[in-house]
């Protein structure tokens, strides 16, 4: 994984991907698609809004800090 630097929300990092941003396919479809490739139950596609993304870790039991 190779950072590339400070992100824009506080302890945020932006890192090299090996696949193109757009919409629909962001940052938080990634970030759910390894969640589901951890075994938990959510649909990259269905966390578009940073807000959804997290409503559902919530469900999961699980903190983001």
């Amino acid at each position: 994984m190779v950072d590339l630097g400070p992100g824009i929300y506080g302890t945020s990092h932006f890192y090299q991907a090996h696949e193109k941003y757009y919409l629909p396919k962001t940052c938080n479809v990634w970030t759910a698609k390894a969640l589901q490739q951890a075994g938990y139950p959510i649909s990259p596609y269905m966390t578009m809004p940073v807000k959804s993304l997290l409503k559902r870790m919530e469900e999961f039991g699980e903190q983001l800090d």
